[in-house]
C-alpha cells in the first residue's frame, strides 16, 4: 500500500486506499461500512501518479454487503483495464471469467448486484400496492375494519388510550376533525366472477353477473346447514371431554366449582350444544379485572340503582329485594317471579354456591363504557392484575362511537351516520357480525336505542344483568322468561293460504317527542316503507325459479313501485292508539293523523295462516321470537340485537337461514328474500318447500333448544360462573375432575326417566 495515497485520502476528510490488493481493500472496506457516518467518503488511488477516485460512504446494516461488493467491482476494473473497442471478444471473455473467478473466490453470488435496479423495483412494487390498495379497500378507513371491529371487545393494546397508531381523540371528539380517508360508496359490480357471491363483516354481497340458477340465498341456505351440522357433531359426550373443551375455549383455565352437578344437569334433561356457553364468558370476562373485594362493592352499587333487583343465592334458598325507580310497584313483579321460578323448579339454589346478582327490569340495557377502558380491563383481566381504582371516563361527549375500536368504521368518521354502506345488493350471512354497530354504523340512527342519545345510560362499569344488548353494552344478559310458552297450536304448512308477511304490533321502540328524530325508528319506517301507498320503487332479485335460468341475475332484475308490489306482499300494521308519546307538544296527534292503527287485535288462530311472520326489535329485545317459532310459521327476524360478543340468549344457539330468516335493518333485503320463498308479486317462481322445511326447522329448534330446561341450564351456568369471581378466593372455586363423576349411559336414562 502507498503512504501517499493514504495520506492523501486523510487529508480529504476521509480514508485513503490504493489498489495494490484489491481483495484486501475489498475486507477492509466490508469492515468500514459498519463505522462510517453519512457524511464520510473514500478516497482510491492506484498509483502515486494516478487520477484519485472518490467515493462517499453511507453506512450499513451489515458487515458485507452491496457496497463492499461495488468496491472490489472497482478496484478489479482499476487493476485490468478495459480494452478498446477494437479488442477481440475473447479478452472480454478473459475478464468476464476472470471476474467470476474472483467472486466465487470471494464467496460471492455470481449474479451481478445492481442497486438502482433493485430500488426502482422495490419503488415499483411500492407503488403498486398502494394502488391495488386504494382501488379495492379505499372504503375502509386507515385499516381493514373487520377485523378490530368485528369484536367490540377487542383489547389489542395498540388502539388503546396513547397508542402511537392512533392519538386520543381531540377535546369534542373527532367531529370538528377533518376526514382524512372518508369510505367510500361508490364501489363497483365486480368485472369478474369466481362462482359464488363473496361475504364481508357478515353480509354477502350479491354477484349480479352469476345466473339466477346461482341465487346468493341457495347458497346461504346450503353453507348455514352445513355450519349447523358441524356445530352439533363436535360436542361433548363426556365430563371429561366437556372440561377439556372448556379448557381449550377458556385459555387454559379450568370450569367452575359445581360443573359436575350442572353436567348431571343438562344430560339428565338432554340439553343440547352442551359446549355452547361462550356468551357468558365474553358477558362477565371483564369483571375479572377487579378484586372479589371491588367487584362486591360494585355489585352493592348496582343493587341501588332505581328499577332493579337483587337475587341472592343462600343455603340452598333463594330471596330477591327490590329498587324501586320508575317503574310502578305493582309492574315487574311478573319479571321477578319468573327468575326466580325458573331457578326453584329445578333445584337449581341446591348446588350454586352462594352470591347475588343485580337484574334490570328495564327492556333496554344500561351499562355503557369506552372502547379505551373496556380494552385496558380486558388486557388486565387476561393478565390476571386487578383494575381497582382505574380512570372511567365518561363517553358521553362522543355518544355512541365511543364504545368502538379507533379502527372502525364507526369511530373513524367525522359523521358516523352517513355513507358508510357501499352501493351494491347485500343479503346477511352472519347475523352477529352483520349487527356489529362499530363495523356497520349505519345502523345506529335508525334504531330506537341507539337513535336517541345516551342519556338513559349508566357510564360507571358497574355489574348489571339486562335482558337485551347491543354490542356497545356491557351488561350481564340472562334469559327472558316471560311470553314463553308451550301451548302453541299447530297447523300445517299446507293448510295455510295466505303467503302475504304479518306483523302486528304497538309502536314501541323509541320515546316520541317533537325532539327526537322518530320516524327513523325501526318500527315506524318497517310500517311507512310496506304500506300499499308508499311511494317511491324498488329493485330486487328474482325468484330462484325464475323461467330465464342462465340469465344473469343483474339482466332479470325486477324493478316495481312500491304501490303495485306492497299489497300483495305485505300485511303489515298498527294495533291500538300511539304510545309512548309527548301528548303536550303534539306528537301523540301526529302519529294518530300519520299512521295507520288497527282497532282490533288479529287473533291466533287467524295468524297461523299466514305462511311469513316478522320478528322486529320494539324498546329492545322482541319477546315473542320463540312463541312464533313455535307457531310453525317461517319467520323473519329484524334486529340489532345479536352483535358479536352480545347476543339474545339463544345466538349462539341458533342458525340463521336454518331455523329463521334474518333481514337487515335499513330493509334493504326484504323484498328480496321475501320474493325467494313466495315467488313474484303473482306468487311464481318461489321456493316454498325451503320455506316449509325452515319454518319446520325452526318449531324443531323450539321444542328441543328453548325449553324452560334449556333456559335453567343457561341460567345455572351463569351463576356457577358468578359465584367464582365474586369469591374471596377464586382459585378455590375452581373445578376438581374425577371419572367418578362420570354419567354412564344407562344411569342418563335412568334419570331422563324419573
Amino acid at each position: 500500500m502507498h503512504s501517499d495515497g493514504y495520506r492523501d485520502g486523510k487529508e480529504r476528510g476521509g480514508l485513503g486506499f490504493n489498489v495494490e490488493n484489491g481483495r484486501d481493500l475489498a475486507s477492509t472496506a466490508d469492515t468500514y461500512t459498519s463505522n462510517t457516518t453519512a457524511n464520510e467518503h473514500i478516497v482510491f488511488q492506484s498509483s502515486p501518479d494516478s487520477e484519485l477516485f472518490v467515493i462517499p460512504v453511507q453506512r450499513q446494516a451489515t458487515t458485507r454487503g452491496p457496497f463492499s461488493e461495488g468496491v472490489r467491482r472497482l478496484f478489479h476494473r482499476l487493476r485490468n483495464p478495459t480494452t478498446s473497442e477494437g479488442s477481440s471478444r475473447s479478452v472480454h471473455r478473459h475478464h468476464a471469467l476472470s471476474e467470476k473467478k474472483a467472486r466465487d473466490h470471494l464467496g460471492y453470488p455470481s449474479r451481478r448486484w445492481r442497486p438502482m435496479g433493485m430500488y426502482r423495483s422495490i419503488a415499483l412494487l411500492i407503488v403498486a400496492a398502494f394502488i391495488f390498495s386504494h382501488t379495492y379497500f379505499g372504503y375502509l378507513p386507515e385499516s381493514l375494519s373487520g377485523s378490530a371491529s368485528s369484536d367490540p371487545s377487542f383489547s389489542n393494546k395498540q388502539f388503546g388510550h396513547g397508542s402511537p397508531r392512533r392519538p386520543p381523540p381531540p377535546k369534542g371528539g373527532w367531529d370538528n376533525r377533518e376526514q382524512k380517508h372518508p369510505l367510500r360508496n361508490d364501489v363497483k359490480e365486480a368485472t369478474t366472477s369466481t362462482g359464488r357471491h363473496e361475504s364481508k363483516s357478515g353480509l354477502l354481497k350479491v354477484d349480479l353477473s352469476l345466473p339466477v340458477s346461482r341465487h346468493p340465498i341457495k347458497q346461504l341456505i346450503r353453507e348455514a346447514q352445513t355450519k349447523w351440522a358441524a356445530k352439533n357433531a363436535k360436542q361433548s359426550k363426556t365430563l371429561k371431554q366437556a372440561v377439556e373443551e372448556y379448557k381449550r375455549r377458556h385459555r387454559g383455565n379450568l370450569p367452575p366449582k359445581g360443573f359436575d352437578k350442572w353436567w348431571k344437569f343438562v344430560k339428565t334433561h338432554n340439553v343440547p350444544l352442551v359446549d355452547e356457553y361462550d356468551n357468558i364468558m365474553r358477558d362477565i370476562g371483564i369483571f375479572a379485572a377487579f378484586s372479589p373485594r371491588e367487584l362486591n362493592n360494585r355489585l352493592h352499587e348496582s343493587s341501588k340503582l332505581p328499577d332493579t333487583f337483587t337475587l341472592s343465592f343462600h343455603n340452598g334458598q333463594v330471596t330477591t329485594e327490590r329498587t324501586l325507580g320508575k317503574i310502578p310497584a305493582g309492574e315487574g313483579n311478573g319479571r321477578i317471579k319468573g327468575q326466580v321460578d325458573l331457578l326453584m323448579d329445578y333445584g337449581v339454589p341446591s348446588w350454586v354456591p352462594d352470591c347475588r346478582m343485580a337484574i334490570s327490569l328495564h327492556d333496554h340495557p344500561r351499562i355503557f363504557i369506552g372502547n379505551e377502558h373496556r380494552s385496558e380491563l380486558l388486557s388486565r383481566a387476561e393478565e390476571r392484575e386487578f383494575a381497582d381504582g382505574a380512570r372511567e371516563a365518561n363517553p358521553e361527549e362522543q355518544g355512541w362511537r365511543v364504545a368502538c375500536p379507533y379502527s372502525s368504521n364507526a369511530r373513524n368518521l367525522r359523521n358516523p351516520q352517513a355513507g358508510l354502506k357501499p352501493n351494491g345488493k347485500y343479503l346477511i350471512e352472519d347475523m352477529s357480525s352483520q349487527m356489529d354497530l362499530c363495523a356497520h354504523p349505519y345502523n345506529m340512527p335508525i334504531h330506537g336505542v341507539t337513535g336517541r342519545g345516551t342519556k338513559h345510560v349508566d357510564v360507571r362499569l358497574l355489574p348489571l344483568s339486562s335482558l337485551s344488548k347491543t354490542a356497545l353494552n356491557v351488561d350481564i344478559l340472562i334469559v327472558p322468561t316471560e311470553q314463553w310458552t308451550d301451548k302453541v297450536p299447530v297447523v300445517s304448512w299446507e293448510e295455510r293460504t295466505n303467503n302475504k308477511l304479518l306483523w302486528r304490533g304497538s309502536n314501541t321502540g323509541t320515546h316520541y317527542s317533537k325532539t327526537i328524530p322518530w320516524r327513523k325508528s325501526q318500527r315506524i319506517r318497517f310500517v311507512n316503507e310496506t304500506r300499499p301507498t308508499a311511494e317511491g320503487a324498488v329493485d330486487y332479485l328474482p325468484p330462484p325459479y325464475h323461467l330465464q335460468q342462465q340469465e344473469s341475475l343483474g339482466e332479470v332484475i325486477i324493478h316495481e313501485e312500491k304501490a303495485d308490489v306492497n299489497g300483495k306482499f305485505f300485511d303489515i300494521a298498527f294495533v291500538g292508539s300511539p304510545i309512548q308519546c309527548d301528548k303536550e307538544d303534539g306528537t301523540c296527534e301526529e302519529m294518530e293523523q300519520e299512521l295507520d292503527f288497527k282497532k282490533t287485535k288479529m287473533s291466533l288462530r287467524d295468524s297461523l295462516n299466514y305462511k311469513y311472520v316478522l320478528d322486529m326489535d320494539g324498546n329492545a329485545w322482541s319477546a315473542r321470537f320463540s312463541r312464533l317459532l313455535a307457531g310453525g310459521s317461517l319467520v323473519f327476524k329484524s334486529t340489532i340485537m345479536h352483535c358479536v360478543a352480545t347476543a339474545e340468549w339463544w345466538n349462539d344457539r341458533s342458525q340463521a337461514w336454518v331455523h329463521y330468516v334474518p333481514i337487515q335493518l335499513d330493509n334493504s333485503d326484504l323484498y328480496d328474500t321475501l320474493t325467494y320463498f313466495r315467488g313474484d308479486k303473482d306468487g311464481k317462481g318461489g321456493d316454498d318447500k325451503a320455506a316449509s322445511q325452515i319454518a319446520a326447522a325452526g318449531r324443531s329448534w323450539f321444542e328441543t333448544h328453548s325449553r324452560r330446561e334449556d333456559m335453567a341450564a343457561y341460567m345455572s351456568r351463569l351463576y356457577l360462573e358468578w359465584a367464582r369471581l365474586l369469591a374471596s378466593d377464586r382459585g378455590d372455586m375452581d373445578f376438581a375432575y374425577s371419572p367418578s363423576m362420570e354419567i354412564l349411559p344407562d344411569a342418563q336414562e335412568t334419570l331422563r326417566n324419573q
